[in-house]
This record gives structure tokens, C-alpha cells and sequence, in this order.
């Protein structure tokens, strides 16, 4: 597998963006779902909102857990949490693969895990030009691991606004609990810490790691993608300019489940409307340095950390207060 593509980026970012702008690019597999190659393979996951514990694994039983994903995204839909696939695969086909194919390492069970999502999703063998697109949320901090697997890939880590993409995440965990009511906030400064962390240290050590902000390929697209498909190494096209998963538009995944034919910017800004006094204060005393380096604007938080946000109830303002003095010294 030559110069695969990995797509890096914390839940909400606008990771599923990227990946599906770069759908339409003759020269490329895009991996329509998140594989979760390390998580079903069952490394230590820290990212939080997909945190596994480390657990010896046979291949044959690597290979069964990563049939059991395949399962999974073809019998589920779920638009916020990116499973679009439902009905799509050809499991049989997935499973056929995985068995006959051959692998002695997690390099080569990774390159027979691909040609098998390729065979399940359009009935034959992966073409040898074909190069991998590939995204997942933990991705980031197995970005040595992928280096160290393929030197010559290629690594796109897409950065949002953090205090934009708190207030996306924050209303990810309302929607996939079913509540308005403000919830426990741990999962999401975990993740962006996560997310961050590993931004700032893969860009130091590993070659071919390029930043895209979230918001310049919505305010600049063209631009912004001409520069993509430099780095990436493959030809402009205009279809790099519509998101699309399986030749069709793609409606987007936003946790707000409004839908979209097109890149657009006009709700933006639209979490300046809804951010809160406390996630003004997570993102200052937690990412500044975040802010500082990808020339966002700071923005003074009034309330600090101990005033109580709307739809915020007595025992989850106790548990986030606990939690974020607990964390306070990150």
C-alpha cells in the first residue's frame, strides 16, 4: 500500500468533511466510515470517546474483531457518530478476505483489512493505483505508529476553532443522550486534550504532516484544497469541491442535524451564540496555547469557573466543578 493518506483531527472537527471532499478523487479508496483499525485491534485507546484497555489478540482473533465492525457499520445509521454505511457491505465478501488472506504483523493484517473493505463495498479487488484515505478519531495518537507502518503516508490533522468545537462536541453528547440539559463535560475536555496534545507533538517528529484549519476550507475552499491536493501529491479536480460518499452528495454529520448540498460558512459563527461562561474558561486556561498558535481570537470568559451555566442541574454543576479542579494543573 503506497502512500496511504490519514486523516487526523478531534470528533467534530470536521474530519468527515475532509474525508468526503477528497471522495470523488479517481486515484483514491476514501474509506467511507471510520475503521478503527487500533481500536478493534485492541490497543490502549486514550482518546475518550473511544477508550479502549490493551488486550493480547491472537491475528485470527484481530481478524474476527475487525469482521465484528464491519457488522456493525452495515447494520447501524447514525449520522452524528459517522456510520453511514448501513447496507452498504457485502460482509461475506469482508469476511472471505480477511480469512484467505495472510498476516504476520499489523502492517500486514492493516494492508489485508483494506483490501477487504474494498471487496466488500464494491464486489472485487482493490485496483494496485488505488491510495488509501482513512480517518479515525484516535488516529492522532497512533500517528507514529502509522509512520512507523507506512514512512511514505501522508498525515492532514484539521484543527477547528476550540472554542467552536467545544460547543460541537458539548452538543454531541446532549444529542447521543437524548437531553438538553447541560451535561458532564469530562469526555469532551479529555478528547480535545487528547486531540491537541497530539497536534502539537506528531508536527515535531513526523514528516509530511500537514495543518488545515477548519474554517479556511469553509471561508476558502478552493484555496484551501489546491494546497491539500499539493501535499497529497495528487491532481486538482473541481469534484474536490463537493463532498460526496458513494458518487452521491453528502449531507454532512453535524450534531445540530442540519443538512447541507454544499461548502458553505454561513453558521460559522453560530456557536458564539451558544457557547457558555464555563467553556469559555476550559478553553482559556486549558488550549491558549492552541488559540495563540492557529490565530484564534481570545475571548474573556465573564463568568469563570464557578458560575452555573443554563440547563446546568445541581449534581452535574458539582461534578464538573470536582472534575475540572481535579484537572485544573493539566
Amino acid at each position: 500500500m503506497k502512500k496511504p493518506i490519514f486523516i487526523l483531527g478531534c470528533s467534530k472537527s470536521g474530519t468527515s468533511l475532509l474525508r468526503n471532499l477528497l471522495d470523488g478523487h479517481p486515484d483514491l479508496f476514501v474509506v467511507p466510515t471510520e475503521a478503527h483499525f487500533f481500536q478493534n485491534t485492541k490497543y490502549w485507546v486514550n482518546y475518550a470517546f473511544r477508550s479502549t484497555r490493551p488486550r493480547q489478540l491472537t491475528i485470527k482473533e484481530k481478524k474476527s474483531e475487525l469482521l465484528n465492525w464491519i457488522q456493525t457499520v452495515n447494520s447501524v445509521e447514525d449520522s452524528v457518530s459517522d456510520a453511514f454505511t448501513k447496507g452498504r457491505w457485502q460482509v461475506k465478501r469482508v469476511e472471505q478476505v480477511l480469512n484467505d488472506g495472510k498476516a504476520r504483523t499489523d502492517k500486514e493484517l492493516m494492508n489485508l483489512y483494506v483490501k477487504a473493505m474494498y471487496s466488500g463495498l464494491y464486489g472485487k479487488n482493490m485496483p494496485e493505483h488505488l491510495r488509501l484515505v482513512e480517518k479515525s478519531v484516535e488516529n492522532a495518537e497512533f500517528a507514529l505508529e502509522l509512520w512507523r507502518m507506512y514512512p511514505d503516508a501522508r498525515f492532514v490533522h484539521i484543527v477547528r476553532n476550540p472554542y467552536s468545537n467545544m460547543v460541537a462536541l458539548r452538543k454531541y453528547v446532549q444529542y447521543t443522550h437524548h437531553k438538553e440539559s447541560f451535561p458532564y463535560l469530562k469526555n469532551v475536555l479529555l478528547s480535545l486534550y487528547n486531540s491537541f496534545y497530539f497536534l502539537h507533538k506528531n508536527q515535531g517528529v513526523i514528516p509530511n504532516y500537514f495543518t488545515v484549519k477548519y474554517e479556511d476550507i469553509l471561508m476558502n475552499p478552493e484555496e484551501t484544497v489546491r494546497q491539500l491536493a499539493d501535499f497529497l501529491e495528487i491532481g486538482f479536480i473541481d469534484l474536490l469541491l463537493q463532498p460526496t460518499m458513494f458518487s452521491e452528495a453528502w449531507q454532512g454529520n453535524s450534531s445540530r442535524q442540519t443538512r447541507f448540498s454544499s461548502i458553505s460558512a454561513d453558521n460559522l459563527d453560530r456557536w458564539k451564540a451558544e457557547i457558555t461562561s464555563l467553556e469559555l474558561w476550559i478553553i482559556n486556561h486549558f488550549f491558549s496555547h492552541t488559540l495563540n498558535t492557529y490565530s484564534y481570537e481570545y475571548l474573556l470568559d465573564k463568568g469563570g469557573l464557578y458560575k452555573r451555566v443554563p440547563k446546568e442541574s445541581p449534581a452535574i454543576y458539582l461534578q464538573n466543578r470536582i472534575f475540572l479542579k481535579m484537572v485544573s494543573n493539566f
